[in-house]
């Protein structure tokens, strides 16, 4: 028995020290070259010669393996709003530089000044979070990139499920199977805790985001990056809910001065602070704090948060990035009153257009560019599907905050005023008018028994295809 003991250590440390081995072997895999998602969510296909970078059920973008001779490659990395979201078309025909979203501007902007000088491919991944542009800055690099153009941060936290390790977050192996977890899709109530945990989640969250523009800045090695803060829609969309305070019914309704105590006394109720940066707009006062921190304490924080643009800046301070306020580019023309945005953070046509005038000075002061070239061209107006859209994101988020609907669905009856108006009869603006009569506490909703109109309503939220479900 004593000569067999140290065999059968010897053998579990060997079985215990290969099972190591090919771990860190699938951590360094799934860090670098692996593609953690469906082929539906996105995918990368090389052949003769060409590029071809698809992302859910919207047009791909296709481009050469190596920059025509004499042109300057610029990629563009993010989520959606790099990606071109609600405006980028549906389809399997490759997109070509048209002005829809902040790279086309940015495209059309640099063919107005030097034609046929400068190109930018964007590979923004629509829902997309840090961990997705690491991956694609390392598959650019044998594209040709001259410059990066980074615009990421507000998809952080939407990448995290509902419950998960602050300690093992780190690791790509336990993000790749914990994001398969269950995220919160309903507000709680006025109060309750964040939706991805504690303070020590959310700062793993943003350790990670560090890390990954760490990474970008070594994998970059001498290719200049602009990269550029978050900017959303402050004033114009509420809280989901407070991660801490009372139950705050009505606030709407209660003098300035009961609002300004009350936030003195409890700055991190979120709810609160929304409505103190509102009266502050209105009263033509500093309204940026209050609503900073109503996004920093929302209970489903799908916003950038402060942490987040703050590791921004440090990342740019620390590597050599050039930075671009992108929050005092969109709001130069006016406060933030909500109708710069589609929806929490993806801007509308004019706001795009601010926001590539300041990439474009970005990539001047960054040596990309000879200049600054002007924005001259007028963005193409939001199309009928980028409204349907926005409609359905609305009663989206008027469903995960069922509490208290009322704001959201505004909104979502305006989208889909504004879409019946420009396509008199559409089935879907119909509908979603009926299902937020139907969610305010109105009649129960009608809609037409269309398979097809059905599938894309029920995908907007599970209480939405509850709905359906019982509907006649």
């Amino acid at each position: 028995m004593t000569r067999r003991a140290p065999r059968a250590a010897v053998t579990v440390l060997a079985y215990a020290g290969a099972l190591l081995v090919a771990l860190a072997g699938l951590e360094g895999w799934e860090r670098t070259a692996a593609w953690p998602v469906a082929d539906s969510w996105y995918r990368v296909d090389e052949a003769d010669g060409e590029v071809r970078f698809r992302c859910q059920d919207y047009a791909p973008v296709s481009f050469g393996e190596a920059p025509a001779t004499g042109v300057t490659r610029i990629v563009v990395l993010g989520g959606s709003t790099a990606f071109g979201y609600p405006e980028r078309p549906a389809g399997t025909t490759p997109i070509p530089a048209t002005r829809h979203g902040v790279a086309g501007i940015l495209q059309a902007s640099l063919d107005a000044e030097w034609p046929g000088r400068f190109e930018i491919v964007n590979l923004g991944v629509n829902g997309g979070s840090s961990d997705d542009t690491r991956r694609l800055a390392r598959r650019a690099l044998a594209w040709g990139p001259t410059a990066f153009v980074v615009y990421d941060g507000h998809n952080e936290y939407m990448a995290a499920p509902a419950r998960f390790s602050p300690s093992l977050w780190r690791f790509a192996l336990y993000r790749h199977v914990m994001v398969l977890g269950a995220r919160v899709d309903r507000a709680p109530g006025w109060v309750g805790p964040s939706s991805i945990g504690g303070p020590a989640n959310a700062d793993a969250v943003v350790a990670l985001f560090r890390a990954n523009l760490s990474a970008l800045a070594a994998l970059a090695d001498g290719i200049p990056v602009v990269i550029a803060t978050q900017a959303g829609n402050l004033a114009g969309l509420d809280p989901s809910w407070s991660t801490s305070g009372d139950h705050l019914a009505g606030l709407d309704q209660r003098p300035d001065d009961e609002i300004d105590q009350r936030w003195a006394a409890s700055p991190a109720v979120a709810d609160l602070a929304w409505q103190a940066g509102r009266r502050a707009l209105a009263a033509g006062g500093d309204a940026l704090p209050a609503l900073h921190a109503a996004v920093d304490h929302d209970g489903m924080p799908f916003r950038a948060t402060s942490a987040i643009n703050d590791a921004i800046r440090t990342a740019a301070a620390s590597h050599g990035f050039t930075l671009v306020d992108a929050e005092a580019a969109v709001y130069a023309a006016g406060p933030p009153d909500g109708t710069l945005f589609y929806d929490n953070v993806h801007p509308r046509p004019d706001a795009a257009g601010l926001l590539a005038r300041a990439l474009l000075d970005g990539l001047a002061r960054a040596g990309v560019l000879p200049g600054a070239p002007p924005v001259t061209a007028a963005p193409v107006p939001p199309s009928d599907e980028a409204i349907r859209r926005t409609a359905g994101y609305w009663l989206r988020w008027a469903c995960i905050r069922g509490h208290d609907p009322g704001w959201r669905l505004a909104r979502a009856r305006s989208w889909a005023q504004l879409l019946l108006a420009r396509a008199p009869g559409n089935p879907d603006a119909t509908a979603m008018l009926a299902l937020a009569d139907e969610l305010g506490g109105g009649t129960p909703a009608v809609i037409p028994k269309d398979p097809a109109l059905r599938t894309r309503l029920a995908a907007i939220h599970p209480r939405i295809a509850t709905v359906l479900a019982r509907a006649p």
